[in-house]
């Protein structure tokens, strides 16, 4: 008996016959293109799996509310009546693709084992006519092993290169010897920050969960994001209603679990910096961060660096993400990073080898900055071509 495909409300099954391998009576994938349908399974999968935040249906709905452009598909895999995997895609252009973009720190799915996530990729490629796509995989998870497995020894045709590497802190169990770690330069320069911030009046961190006043505060925070060069870029979170929405969603739904952390220093009771962080597990996540461009000489984002580093280890964190690219600002903190992939897997069909031709040619050429030096113009004119074509 092949491996039950079910629909709901989303296309019917491909007309196209299931491989072989599916051939197996306790499985079954249902494919769902809205995230409340299985949103209280997949919650409950992912807490057993202590999946990060990213994976979860808080964030996937909310990112697609406000980012999404190809319509929802989330695979979900059941062995009997326990689900053991979900994958949640986007279909784009043909292309079945991760829903993820540079507000998206990480992805890596929901899979009880790589047994799961191989059955869900290869429903996933038979579903597309010509590939599936996943940007910034976290290079160590269940997913990327599989997809890595699936190109050396199943003959997949896969490519995957490094997307981003984002900077983190592996945090020492007291805050004596974190600051023993830093150079004397490193010391010397926050003891001199700290008199410069003093001299303005007094200095006070406040730290919220958004147990109260969470609307209030998060325009605050956004207001000191928006201030210096992230307002004029027009990068900030308030530069665009579909930012915005997106992270007063989770903070919502972040506060709602006891994950939010919302970081202000302030001098004579202004907002002079500000974090929007998540914190679970014993992992500190800096989702985004600014301070106000007329204190910038006083460093109140320095300062309050390396008082959320403290105050992470003082609550028994073993891991400060800083997320993101690999900025030199994060530099100088920390070395080590995480690389983030662009991984793709292509469909034997016309299109999927075109696909496979485009990506493996022209968008290196592209790489985003995060990734390295970016390429010249003209390369990078080219690779912005090949990624038109693919959507």
């Amino acid at each position: 008996m092949p491996l039950t495909v079910a629909g709901f409300d989303s296309h019917p099954a491909t007309e196209q016959p299931w491989p072989t391998r599916f051939q197996d009576e306790s499985e079954s994938v249902e494919i769902y293109s809205r995230v409340d349908a299985i949103a209280a399974e997949w919650d409950v999968l992912a807490d057993r799996l202590d999946a990060g935040p990213w994976d979860r249906p808080d964030w996937i709905s909310a990112w697609q509310a406000a980012f999404g452009q190809g319509r929802l598909h989330v695979l979900a895999l059941r062995r009997g009546e326990q689900l053991a995997g979900v994958l949640a895609l986007q279909a784009l252009h043909g292309t079945l693709c991760a829903p993820t973009n540079w507000h998206t720190p990480s992805f890596a799915g929901v899979f009880a084992d790589a047994e799961a996530a191989t059955t869900l990729i290869e429903v996933a490629l038979v579903r597309t006519q010509r590939h599936l796509k996943v940007t910034l995989a976290e290079k160590d998870c269940r997913f990327s092993k599989t997809v890595d497995r699936l190109g050396r020894r199943a003959g997949l045709r896969t490519h995957s290169r490094v997307m981003a590497r984002s900077p983190y802190l592996s945090l020492p169990s007291d805050v004596e010897a974190f600051d023993a770690s830093l150079t004397a330069k490193r010391r010397s320069g926050l003891r001199r920050i700290r008199r410069r911030l003093a001299d303005l009046g007094e200095v006070s961190v406040h730290v919220s969960r958004g147990e109260d006043r969470l609307d209030e505060l998060l325009a605050e925070g956004f207001a000191v994001e928006r201030s210096g060069w992230k307002g004029k870029r027009g990068s900030a979170i308030s530069s665009q209603d579909s930012t915005r929405q997106f992270y007063t969603q989770i903070a919502h739904r972040f506060a709602r679990r006891g994950w939010l952390r919302l970081a202000f220093l302030r001098v004579e009771g202004r907002a002079a910096a500000f974090d929007l962080a998540v914190e679970r597990a014993g992992v500190h996540y800096l989702l985004k961060t600014g301070y106000v461009e007329d204190l910038r000489s006083c460093a109140p984002g320095v300062a309050l660096r390396h008082e959320m580093i403290l105050r992470s280890i003082a609550n028994g964190c073993t891991s400060y993400e800083f997320l993101g690219s690999d900025a030199p600002w994060k530099r100088e903190w920390t070395r080590t990073v995480r690389e983030r992939l662009q991984l793709h897997v292509f469909r034997a069909t016309v299109p999927g080898r075109l696909d496979q031709l485009v990506v493996v040619r022209a968008l290196p050429a592209a790489a985003h900055p995060a990734a390295g030096r970016p390429a010249p113009a003209g390369r990078r004119a080219a690779g912005r071509r090949a990624a038109r074509w693919l959507g």
